[in-house]
This record gives C-alpha cells, structure tokens and sequence, in this order.
C-alpha cells in the first residue's frame, strides 16, 4: 500500500513542481528523476506482490484452518465497520450480509473437510 501511495504521491509532486517551469537541463533531470522514482516503485509493487501472494498470505503454515478462520473474522469485522449501502433497505442488508455469510459458509465448509479428511482440529492442529 505504501507503494501505491509513494506513486501516487511522485505523480502529484512531478504535476505541482512542473520541471518544464524550470527550465533547462535542471527540469529534464528533474523529470528523469521523478521518472525513475515512478518506475522504480511499479516495479517495487509488482515483485513485492508476488512474494506477499506466496509467503505473506501463508497463514496454513501456522495452523492448517488458520486461513477460513482469519477471513471469517475478517469479513465480519468489516461487516460491521463499514456503512450500509445505499438502495432500498432490505437490499440494503442482504448486500451487507450476504457477503460475510457466504464466506462464513464457504469457511465452515473448510473447516469442516479438514476435520473429516485430514483430523485436523482447531485445537490440535
């Protein structure tokens, strides 16, 4: 996230300082500069994205439920932080609901192929 924002930020900065204003060599190699730091993090956000996607959402490796039971509670405490959308109310709540529940589910069912197919408890691991 923090790669995004630094894009982000080196774009508004490039667009504010305007090197063209500058002038001369000292605005190219402001350009350059503020070129090389763009690119530089794309491609910081893309490397780092594939190493987070095989080692940083490995939470099987502590406990093999780990996963279903951290997006379970995760969902849900965003369910509850977050705002109702807009529409008509009983949508309203099935959208807000409906979310979490399928995940719950989905969650359960998880859970529950792991405790008949392989033993694994939530206890025991």
């Amino acid at each position: 996230m923090g790669t995004l924002l630094l894009i982000v930020v080196l774009v508004v900065a490039w667009s504010v300082a305007n090197p063209s204003r500058v002038g001369g060599s000292a605005g190219t190699w402001l350009s350059l500069a503020f070129l090389a730091g763009v690119v530089w993090a794309v491609f910081l956000f893309l490397f780092a994205c594939s190493a987070v996607a095989r080692t940083g959402f490995g939470a099987a490796s502590v406990h093999p439920a780990a996963p279903p039971v951290l997006a379970t509670f995760l969902v849900w405490a965003f369910a509850v932080t977050a705002r109702l959308p807009s529409g008509p109310t009983p949508i309203a709540y099935v959208l807000l609901i409906g979310g979490p529940a399928t995940v719950t589910a989905i969650a359960w069912w998880e859970v529950h192929r792991l405790r008949t197919r392989f033993g694994v408890r939530l206890r025991g691991g």
